[in-house]
């Protein structure tokens, strides 16, 4: 055999084996066809946990799961995003899948750095197309990343403090009670120290303090309350008055926490409302007085009306002797001289004093000696002939004098019926 027909038999069989290569990764697509768009499904068996850092040691924080691959043949790369500065490992970190194979991991985190008492997300994430893909698209799951979730709570200080005090405004002599709450967060039994601060120089003052407990001991999770009372002296001054509580822990000398208790003593003011109102009545019943009293000593219809209610406690006159009294035989005979005078003109003429003229007056009206009225001049009637005409007609015999509309006038009653002037 020649030389090349041995090298042509050669490279015949090399192209039967290819071929057959490239028919077995055929028909494997076939079976199991690859999408560039493939879905990894991330497990994490631990949703939340604790790392207290209350407790001596290195603390480190373990993760499992599951990676299940859906729809992508290939390789996918895995890891563990965390804040920045902590220490993570995660196994495997890569591996070669085909839709539905279920991979198991382990991974570690480990706290370092600066931390706050705080919960933070840690991210495990599977990527099929990137070693390393940036921080951003782990949180915002891309098509690419796939990530699982797990709260780490970070316990730094093993006390939680709990109020829910409202501002305390009290009296003196009273007594007040403060309620506090403590709930130990760490992940170990622990024995909490209660202690007032500034309470001794109250004490002093005449105060008393008591508080229900000196010592809480708690498992972890559990919480307990306690009271702080305060009594207030009868003679205790208005301020404000600060008492600190402190609870420390015995087992971390680190945890701590304090509450600032604030006690407003103020005057009482229950009475204040009553006061006010007594004020305002007192006010309104003097200022009424006041008017009452203004409107009587100044008018003609006060004065009346005054006498109308206190004149009928007067013992009644005999009729014979009403004008034997100089100054009502004054009155009834100026009337008789100046028929229709006003009040004002009669009380002015004699010199008379206002309440006198109106008392007298209504004494002589009383016994029938005169009778007042009401007058509206009409128009056209300016002078006292034209009233007395237009009195004549109506047939009556009354006369009337006046400068002013609706003014109270007096005459001589010669007859019983009324003046009607026209309108």
């Amino acid at each position: 055999m020649s030389i090349f027909t041995e090298k042509r038999e050669k490279y015949r069989i090399n192209s039967i084996f290819i071929i057959a290569a490239l028919l077995g990764l055929f028909v494997l697509a076939l079976a199991f066809p690859v999408s560039a768009q493939g879905e990894v499904n991330v497990q994490v068996d631990q949703n939340f946990q604790i790392a207290d850092l209350t407790i001596d040691g290195d603390i480190s924080i373990s993760l499992t799961g599951n990676f299940t691959i859906k729809d992508y043949a290939g390789v996918v790369y895995f890891g563990i995003y965390a804040p920045e500065g902590w220490e993570i490992s995660i196994s495997p970190e890569e591996a070669l899948v085909t839709p539905g194979d279920k991979i198991p991991f382990n991974g570690e985190v480990k706290p370092r750095g600066e931390v706050s008492q705080e919960e933070y997300d840690v991210y495990v994430w599977a990527s099929i197309d990137k070693k390393n893909p940036p921080p951003g698209d782990i949180v915002s799951s891309t098509s690419s990343v796939f990530r699982g979730i797990s709260i780490v709570e970070i316990i730094k200080n093993r006390i939680e403090l709990i109020t829910d005090l409202p501002e305390h405004r009290v009296l003196p002599d009273s007594t007040i009670i403060h309620t506090f709450t403590v709930k130990n967060v760490a992940t170990v039994t622990d024995t909490f120290l209660i202690n007032l601060v500034n309470d001794e120089a109250l004490k002093d003052q005449g105060w008393i303090i008591t508080q229900s407990d000196e010592e809480l001991n708690l498992e972890p999770g559990e919480e307990k309350p306690f009271t702080v009372e305060e009594q207030i002296p009868a003679d205790c001054p208005v301020g404000d008055y600060e008492v600190e509580v402190w609870i420390s822990s015995s087992g971390h000398a680190a945890s701590k926490e304090s509450y600032n208790m604030v006690t407003k003593v103020r005057v009482p003011k229950i009475s204040e409302p009553f006061w006010t109102l007594g004020l305002i009545l007192m006010v309104a019943f003097v200022g009424t007085g006041v008017g009452l009293v203004a409107f009587f000593a100044a008018t003609e219809y006060g004065y009346l009306a005054l006498l109308s209610l206190f004149l009928p406690l007067y013992v009644r006159l005999k009729k014979k002797d009403v004008l034997s009294h100089f100054t009502r035989g004054q009155i009834f005979g100026y009337i008789q001289a100046n028929p229709g005078a006003h009040y004002n003109a009669i009380i002015q003429d004699l010199g008379l004093r206002n309440g006198v003229g109106a008392y007298h007056l209504k004494v002589l009206e009383r016994e029938g000696f005169i009778k007042s009225m009401k007058i509206f001049v009409a128009m056209g009637l300016c002078n006292f002939a034209e009233i007395m005409y237009h009195a004549s007609v109506a047939k009556t015999y009354a006369v009337v004098r006046t400068n002013d509309k609706d003014s109270c006038l007096y005459c001589l009653q010669y007859c019983r019926k009324s003046v009607y002037l026209i309108s």
